[in-house]
């Protein structure tokens, strides 16, 4: 868990680093390219910051009031990232196409290329970093932190494009048409986002593939004749699986709880974070 918390601290260092260069780059320049990548730094510090509290709260033990832990709070942080982060994207749409419309003439300055060079090198450190921390935690929060962060990476390289078009061929509107493209993935990314979080808030189950090594499990101890009342949720990084199995008659009750130990076991190591309920049932 340290890990996990060291990374997201990284994550709002690079963020906060990030938006004063471009708050100061687009002072000079008023490029709304550099504009749009300004914002979308304020996001990734905003989700940085609601991650890093969502990561420290979701920690806290179980308690009286919540048995189940804290891990929706991921979820509801994810929720309100979403929302945020469309509204976002649509201005940056809107500011943009002003900018077609009206004609609005864009200079190209150096400090523009260096400050997207600096956001581009700090930017795949980062993702570097988060990469390793996934290898070592399997942390679905920073996995999805380092997804939106990679693409920042590609929006980053699209922008130093623009800025090196803008230099060769005067083709102001390419400015422009770059914040466009850059809020379009904001948006889709925002859809994407909300669409995740919602369902986990609404109890959706784990993906196929997950109730399908479950099964595999389940059906390869050949002790269990059966199961019913496969169920299974996800919340956070949580996972929590209930199933009743059914088990010989005749089988002591320490067997039964020694066999249920071992699916567990099994369970586990292909779904980490995972809460499990067996229930027995004899046939």
């Amino acid at each position: 868990m340290n890990l996990i918390k060291y990374t997201s601290i990284a994550a709002i260092f690079v963020s906060t680093s990030l938006i004063i260069a471009k708050i100061l780059t687009y002072h000079f320049s008023h490029s709304i390219a550099i504009l749009s990548s300004l914002v979308d730094s304020s996001l990734d510090l905003l989700t940085s910051l609601i991650n890093c509290v969502a990561i420290f709260y979701a920690a806290k033990p179980k308690d009286e009031d919540h048995k189940f832990g804290h891990s929706a709070i991921e979820d509801i942080a994810s929720f309100i990232q979403a929302m945020i982060i469309f509204i976002s994207g649509i201005l940056i749409i809107y500011q943009a196409s002003m900018n077609i419309v009206n004609h609005k003439v864009i200079t190209f300055e150096k400090v523009s290329m260096y400050t997207m060079l600096l956001s581009l090198f700090m930017t795949i450190c980062l993702v570097l970093l988060q990469k390793y921390t996934i290898s070592k935690t399997k942390s679905l929060v920073i996995s999805a932190d380092c997804l939106h962060y990679k693409t920042d990476v590609l929006m980053n390289i699209g922008i130093i494009a623009s800025l090196f078009i803008l230099k060769f061929t005067h083709f102001y509107a390419i400015d422009s048409i770059v914040a466009i493209c850059i809020a379009v993935y904001i948006i889709y990314s925002a859809f994407e986002l909300g669409k995740s979080a919602f369902n986990n808030l609404m109890g959706r189950e784990i993906s196929r593939q997950e109730q399908d090594e479950i099964i595999a499990i389940i059906q390869a101890e050949n002790r269990i004749k059966g199961f019913h009342d496969f169920k299974t949720r996800r919340s956070g990084q949580m996972s929590f699986i209930q199933i009743h199995i059914e088990m010989k008659g005749d089988l002591t009750l320490f067997t039964a709880h020694e066999i249920c130990e071992e699916i567990e076991q099994k369970i586990t190591e292909k779904i980490p974070n995972c809460e499990i309920i067996i229930h027995k049932d004899p046939c």
